[in-house]
């Protein structure tokens, strides 16, 4: 009997390294969401709320992709 192991993610605990290679990737999003507001001419917060509520967007790698 063989056994078919799929990949698995590695585990990880939340730790300083980890947090610091984060915060740069949520800076770019609201980076983002901070130029699509000036562009539209709206507030950041009614940006926000249009692209994660109305969109059904959520920010994954500092890209914003369909919430499924």
């Amino acid at each position: 009997m063989e056994s078919d192991e799929s990949p698995r993610r590695l585990s990880m605990s939340r730790n300083s390294e980890l947090i610091d290679k984060v915060l740069p990737c949520v800076q770019r999003l609201w980076e983002i969401i901070r130029e699509m507001s000036e562009e539209v001419g709206i507030s950041i917060s009614l940006c926000h709320s249009i692209v994660t509520q109305d969109l059904g967007m959520r920010g994954v790698a500092a890209k914003f992709v369909p919430n499924c």
